[in-house]
């Protein structure tokens, strides 16, 4: 009889054993969610990347630069709010993965209703994964954009330089002019591989004109028809290549302009001084 008794509170005890570690786990399970941000580790947000903020306002992420040196981020923002209600002020916070989970407010470099530039310091060298929250200044707002790096994807850089409100501009409209030119290869691209494919169709018909003189009433015909393939295919081809000129073009309009806003600026900042 001892026996079994002994036997039930090794039983016992054992399965409160169980039942600690299983509460123990439930509560870090739904706690953690509480005290860092879900899915850090497994996002990133490229550059340039359009992204929703509530229903009405589009933000772009412009550069996320990071400087070892310095333990400090910058990152800037285009933003787009297509509500047109005047509200235009936003605050952000980031969350940073570094062992545990930490968090950093913002120096707001410059906040204007479409642009945002922000300095976050004190950023832990052993960080893997920051989380960057955006939200409207309106407590009643409860509309959340999260964007998402990693210390392998981060644009790093020696120095994060002080600069002026027109500095900042400027270096904006240079980086839409380099996307410009960026953009502008891409299509040259497109056009010498569309070029190659009409040269590829002409030569194939003429091989097919000059195999009709040893073919059959039928053949011929039968040759005569895919030669009317390739040719309405040139066409087609030489319209597409019409359309990509026209959008080089139109870079090309895009970059004297941008460059134009840039001397013009230049100059203001230099009759200020």
């Amino acid at each position: 009889m001892e026996t079994i008794r002994k036997f039930v509170r090794k039983q016992n005890n054992a399965l409160w054993v169980l039942l600690i570690i299983f509460i123990v786990g439930e509560v870090f399970f739904f706690s953690s969610h509480f005290f860092m941000p879900v899915d850090m580790g497994s996002r990133l947000t490229p550059l340039n990347a359009t992204l929703q903020l509530g229903e009405d306002r589009k933000v772009t992420l412009v550069r996320w630069d990071y400087s070892p040196g310095q333990s400090m981020m910058e990152v800037e923002l285009s933003i787009q709010n297509l509500a047109f209600d005047g509200q235009d002020r936003y605050v952000a916070r980031a969350y940073i993965m570094a062992g545990g989970t930490v968090s950093r407010e913002p120096e707001y470099i410059i906040t204007e209703p479409n642009y945002m530039v922000m300095h976050f310091s004190d950023i832990p060298a052993t960080w893997t994964d920051i989380s960057l929250w955006i939200t409207l200044d309106d407590m009643e707002d409860s509309s959340v954009l999260k964007l998402y790096t990693n210390n392998v994807a981060v644009n790093r850089v020696e120095k994060i330089a002080s600069m002026s409100q027109t500095q900042y501009q400027v270096r904006r409209l240079q980086d839409q002019i380099d996307a410009f030119k960026n953009e502008q290869v891409e299509l040259e691209s497109q056009i010498e591989a569309t070029k190659e494919k009409i040269a590829l169709l002409e030569a194939g018909n003429k091989n097919l004109v000059a195999d009709k003189e040893f073919q059959t009433a039928e053949q011929v015909k039968e040759t005569e028809r895919i030669i009317e393939e390739n040719n309405y295919k040139i066409s087609e081809y030489e319209h597409l290549i019409d359309d990509l000129t026209g959008q080089i073009n139109e870079r090309e309009s895009l970059i004297k302009q941008t460059e134009r806003k840039i001397s013009a600026l230049q100059e203001t900042e230099g009759g200020e001084k």
